[in-house]
């Protein structure tokens, strides 16, 4: 996992990332941590343009450090007019260059991505299970499991629909292309997956939901990579920040979707964008742990609901049945909703403008000092709990400036920078 953050005002910006990276084998459930990852890189060597990756380190099975690096030769000194035209510079490349996605590539992604969505299905079938299916025999045991599954799949696919790409890459993707994917093995794949229930309409439901779900801009099932753009085009005069989310490709078309955009502006003078692991940041952001929020606003209600029933209780017992009607008919959500904004606000007034206010006084040095600080207390906060510490070691920090550029304020080496001057001395030879 990861913790990466950007921090900008009109003057520069900071971003910042930890080292950790977790590893895992396919079908393993062990998990190895670490700290020795490269997340930000310069996208061009000339111009004052950053990229930091968040989530897998990979695009399918090539690392992600190799695709910037070969970007960032492939365009040499060319400079774009807006950050978000280096996203698409960068998406247009992956997509043009077939050494990223061979056959084999393609077919390891798309299995476990079968394996993941039906995994993810079984484990959301428990809800849907009778109460009473171990009184039932082995046969109405299957049967109702296979309701509850084809019932899953179907919520699911309704899901997707609501949810449909924006990129373009897939409008005219049809069922029989998907179908003929990779000689015809998906099929095979899905019944391979659902082996012990020998159900020919589960199998042509859990394609459609497939065929959905890719068509769709939701990247839940898949092992997709962060990819934040951040600094300036030749035209931006304050410090920009866009970011992708990058999937598996697919016959060449690549699953991906845009995400956070932010633009300093005389109106908008300070952004703070953390990605991945963010709930220590928010925290400090907005003044409340956010699991903790979704919980205290849980329990209002919750506890407004079971109130009026015990009033309702009350009233009926004492023979006030229209009382109690009134009672019942009371929209308890409205009251929920209500509280929700008044914590907002609070939120809002005392924590997020005055954080935000201060974020925009900063100068480059603050910038990197509260990017850093950011990023180590999450760090901390997994370190000295007992959570997994999927946050950790270097936190490596840059700013980038329109005057100055791209500058390191800390980075770790994984050699000697005394010991290799000829890579400094050739970094910039190599693409001129």
């Amino acid at each position: 996992m990861t913790a990466v953050i950007g921090i900008l005002n009109k003057t520069a910006v900071a971003i910042a990332a930890d080292s950790a990276v977790t590893v895992s084998s396919t079908g393993d459930s062990r998990r190895k941590v670490y700290n020795t990852a490269n997340k930000i890189f310069k996208l061009s060597k000339h111009h004052p343009i950053g990229i930091v990756i968040y989530n897998s380190a990979s695009f399918i099975k090539t690392p992600w450090e190799t695709i910037v690096k070969m970007y960032r030769n492939h365009i040499t000194n060319k400079a774009f007019d807006s950050v978000g035209e280096y996203r698409e510079s960068l998406i247009t490349y992956v997509k043009s260059q077939n050494a990223f996605y061979s056959n084999f590539a393609q077919r390891s992604c798309i299995r476990q991505l079968v394996s993941k969505l039906v995994k993810d299905v079984l484990d959301d079938t428990d809800d849907k299970l009778p109460a009473d299916i171990d009184t039932l025999s082995e046969a109405d045991q299957i049967k109702a499991l296979l309701v509850s599954i084809k019932e899953v799949v179907t919520q699911n696919i309704d899901i997707c629909r609501k949810h449909p790409s924006t990129t373009g890459e897939f409008d005219d993707f049809t069922l029989y292309e998907l179908k003929t994917l990779i000689n015809c093995e998906v099929e095979k794949w899905i019944d391979s997956e659902f082996a012990d229930f020998s159900d020919s309409s589960l199998n042509d439901l859990f394609l459609e939901y497939l065929y959905e779900y890719l068509k769709s801009d939701l990247l839940f099932g898949s092992n997709y990579s962060g990819l934040v753009f951040t600094g300036f085009g030749e035209k931006d005069i304050y410090p920009q920040c866009v970011a992708v989310e990058v999937a598996e490709i697919v016959n060449g078309r690549l699953r991906y979707s845009l995400k956070v955009k932010a633009e300093i502006s005389d109106e908008k003078t300070s952004a703070i964008l953390p990605f991945a692991q963010r709930d220590v940041i928010d925290t400090v952001i907005y003044g409340v742990a956010p699991d903790l929020k979704r919980v205290y606003t849980g329990t209002f209600l919750d506890l407004l609901k079971k109130y009026n029933d015990s009033l309702i209780e009350v009233f009926e017992q004492a023979g006030l049945k229209p009382i109690a009607d009134i009672i019942r008919g009371a929209d308890t959500l409205q009251y929920a909703n209500r509280f929700n904004e008044i914590i907002r606000d609070y939120q809002l007034k005392e924590y997020e403008i005055p954080t935000r206010f201060t974020t925009a006084l900063l100068s480059k040095e603050d910038l990197a000092e509260m990017a850093e600080s950011l990023i180590y207390l999450t760090y901390l906060k997994r370190r000295f709990t007992s959570q997994e510490e999927s946050v950790g070691g270097p936190v490596d920090v840059a700013v980038i400036s329109k005057g100055d550029g791209f500058v390191w304020i800390k980075r770790k080496y994984y050699f000697k920078p005394e010991l290799n001057p000829h890579f400094f001395h050739t970094y910039f030879s190599e693409s001129e």
